[in-house]
C-alpha cells in the first residue's frame, strides 16, 4: 500500500466516530456487599447546559450486580439507580457529586453503589379511648440541617392518610432515625401529635429504622387535644412614627428551642391589627396550654419594625400582653487575625475579605447572619454584609430584634480553607461563637471575628470496614461545643481507606466512620451521636499540629 494511503487510513481511524465514544460501568450491591440483579440503571445526559438532563440510555444489572453502558459520547453524565425492592439513588451522590465525565476511548467505572431493601413504618392513630382516628394526615420526618447549619425538619415525600380504622403505612428506603406525627384539624388552631404521645417536637421519640425492617409506631392522642383552650389579648406599642395608622401583623408560634425548625409550622396562629396613636389591640382565641413566641411586625417607611414576647399559657386567659415594637438595629464589627488587627481589606464587590495565608494561597471570608429558630424563608430575606468605605469593617443593617448567629465561611479558591479556622466570635467582649447573640439585648455594634492561622489536622486509616465500599468519616466536637455546628465534619472515603482532614479548630473531638448508604448520615443528630459516641475514638486537635496514625473504626448503621 502506498505510504500516502497508509497515512490517510491512520488519519481516518483517529477521527472515526468510534474513538469519540466511551463506556460507563459499575456494580450495585446491598450494604453488606451482596450483588443485586435486575436493577434499573439510567444514564442521563448533562452535555446540554441550561436545561434538565435528558435520558441517553438505560440497562439492568446482571446476576453479579454489574452493568455496562457502551458507546457513550464524550461529555458529562449522571447515573440513576432504582429497584422496586431496594429504592433509588443517584450515583453522583458520592465521588461524582458534580457529574461523571466520559472521555474518548475510555471506560469510566463508578464506585460500588449501595442500596438498602425496602421497609415500612406502620401503625394507628388512636384517640384517648384507644379507638382509631380516620382520615387524618400522618407525616414521616427526618432531622437535617439547612444551608446555614440549623437543625430542620424534613418531611419524607408521600404524606399518608389513616383509613377508617385509623391505620397507616409508609414504605421507606434507607436506615436511620425517623419521626412520625399526625396533624389534627381542630377549630382555627391545628394540633400536632408526635409519636408516641406528645405535642412537643423536642420530646418526639425517634424510630431507629434498620434496612428492610417493619416497625410499628402507634400515635396516641392525649388529653391536650381535648383539654381547655384560652384567649390571649393585649396591645402592640410602637415608637413615634409619621404613619397615622400602620398595619401590624402578628404570629403566635409554639416555642420549643430544642426542636428543629420548620419552614412553616401547621400550628402557626395569625392575626392583624392597626395602630391608632401608637397602639394596636389584638386577640387570639382557642390557644391551648404551652409556651409560645408572639411576634409583631409593622412595615413603616420601607423598614420592618418588630417586637416579640414569650407567653406561657397555662390555666387561664391572658388579657394584658404587651408587645413593644422597635425599629431595626445595625450589627457591625471588625475582623481580627490571631487576635491582632491586620492589613485586611474587604472587597466591596464580593462582600468578602481577602488576605494572604501561610501556604501562599489567597483566602476569603464570607459573612452570613442567621436568625435562629426562624423559618428558612426568613434566612433567604436576610441582608448581605455591607462593607464600609475603608474596606476594613463589616455591618448588617436593618436587623430585627431576635436571636442570631454569625456564620463565618473561610474559603480558599472557593473551597473551605485548610489553613484557617474561626477561633472566636465576640459581642461586647463576650464569646458568642457557640451560643449566638440577641439583637435588642447584647452589644452588637462592636463585634469581633477572630480568625486563627494555625489549625490542626488528623490523618489515618479506616479500620474494620470493607475497603471496596464507601464510608463516611465523622468528626464531632466535645459535648460543650455541640451547638457550634461549624465544628462538625463528614468526609466521604471511597476505595482507598486512607484519610487526611485539615483546617480543624483546636479542641476535643470524637472520630468514627459508618458505611455510606443511600444518603449521608445525620451526623449532627443528637440521637445519631448518642448511638455511636461511646464506640468512637477520642482525639485532641492541637493548634498547628497533626494527629497521625489514627485507626478509625467503621461502625454498623
Amino acid at each position: 500500500m502506498p505510504l500516502i494511503a497508509i497515512l490517510l487510513a491512520s488519519l481516518l481511524l483517529q477521527n472515526s466516530p468510534q474513538t469519540q465514544l466511551g463506556t460507563i460501568e459499575g456494580t450495585v450491591t446491598s450494604s453488606v456487599g451482596t450483588p443485586i440483579s435486575g436493577v434499573h440503571v439510567r444514564v442521563l445526559d448533562r452535555r446540554q447546559t441550561g436545561g434538565a438532563p435528558t435520558l441517553f440510555g438505560e440497562t439492568t444489572t446482571d446476576g453479579a450486580g454489574n452493568f455496562v453502558v457502551r458507546n457513550v459520547p464524550v461529555g458529562l453524565y449522571e447515573i440513576e439507580i432504582e429497584h422496586e425492592a431496594f429504592g433509588y439513588r443517584r450515583a453522583m451522590d458520592g465521588t461524582f457529586r458534580d457529574g461523571l465525565t466520559v472521555s474518548a476511548g475510555q471506560s469510566v467505572r463508578i464506585p460500588p453503589v449501595l442500596l438498602t431493601p425496602a421497609g415500612a413504618i406502620y401503625g394507628h392513630v388512636l384517640d384517648a379511648s384507644g379507638n382509631g382516628v380516620s382520615s387524618v394526615r400522618v407525616e414521616i420526618l427526618r432531622q437535617g440541617t439547612d444551608e446555614s447549619g440549623r437543625k430542620v425538619w424534613g418531611v419524607v415525600s408521600g404524606t399518608v392518610l389513616t383509613d377508617d380504622q385509623g391505620a397507616y403505612r409508609k414504605t421507606l428506603f434507607g436506615a436511620g432515625d425517623y419521626y412520625v406525627r399526625t396533624v389534627l384539624e381542630s377549630g382555627p388552631v391545628p394540633v400536632i401529635f408526635y409519636y408516641p404521645e406528645t405535642t412537643e417536637s423536642s420530646n418526639a421519640a425517634p424510630i431507629i429504622f434498620a434496612e428492610g425492617s417493619e416497625i410499628r409506631a402507634d400515635i396516641r392522642i392525649a388529653s391536650p387535644f381535648v383539654g381547655e383552650s384560652f384567649q390571649i389579648s393585649g396591645k402592640v406599642k410602637l415608637p413615634p412614627v409619621d404613619v397615622a395608622s400602620p398595619f401590624i401583623e402578628l404570629v403566635m408560634r409554639k416555642r420549643d428551642p430544642a426542636a428543629p425548625i420548620e419552614t412553616s409550622s401547621p400550628a402557626d396562629v395569625r392575626a392583624s391589627t392597626r395602630a391608632a396613636e401608637g397602639v394596636g389591640n389584638f386577640q387570639f382565641r382557642d390557644i391551648r396550654p404551652g409556651n409560645y413566641e408572639l411576634r409583631a411586625n409593622a412595615r413603616i417607611d420601607g423598614r420592618s419594625y418588630t417586637g416579640n414576647v414569650l407567653i406561657d399559657v397555662r390555666d387561664r386567659d391572658l388579657d394584658a400582653v404587651e408587645v413593644l415594637v422597635r425599629p431595626p438595629a445595625e450589627v457591625k464589627g471588625r475582623l481580627l487575625i490571631d487576635d491582632e488587627q491586620q492589613n485586611i481589606y474587604f472587597s466591596r464587590r464580593t462582600t468578602a475579605a481577602g488576605f494572604g495565608v501561610p501556604n501562599g494561597g489567597v483566602s476569603e471570608v464570607r459573612l452570613l447572619l442567621v436568625p435562629m429558630n426562624s423559618p428558612s424563608s426568613v434566612l433567604n430575606s436576610m441582608p448581605n454584609a455591607v462593607i464600609d468605605p475603608t474596606g476594613k469593617l463589616f455591618s448588617f443593617g436593618e436587623i430585627a430584634e431576635g436571636n442570631y448567629k454569625l456564620n463565618v465561611l473561610l474559603l480558599t479558591d472557593g473551597r473551605p480553607s485548610q489553613a484557617l479556622y474561626v477561633e472566636d466570635i465576640r459581642a461586647g467582649g463576650k464569646s458568642v461563637i457557640d451560643s449566638g447573640f440577641q439583637v435588642g439585648l447584647d452589644v452588637v455594634d462592636s463585634m469581633e471575628v477572630v480568625v486563627g492561622t494555625k489549625p490542626g489536622s488528623v490523618e489515618g486509616r479506616i479500620a474494620g470496614g470493607q475497603s471496596s465500599l464507601p464510608a463516611a468519616l465523622i468528626l464531632i466536637p466535645e459535648a460543650s461545643r455541640r451547638s457550634n455546628l461549624s465544628l462538625y465534619q463528614v468526609i466521604n472515603v471511597d476505595g482507598d481507606d486512607h484519610f487526611q482532614v485539615a483546617g480543624i479548630a483546636p479542641g476535643q473531638y470524637k472520630l468514627f466512620a459508618v458505611p455510606y448508604l443511600n444518603e449521608p448520615p445525620p451526623f449532627r443528630s443528637i440521637e445519631f451521636i448518642a448511638r455511636y459516641e461511646s464506640r468512637a475514638i477520642s482525639i485532641t486537635v492541637q493548634k498547628g499540629m497533626t494527629s497521625g496514625g489514627l485507626q478509625v473504626p467503621v461502625l454498623p448503621r
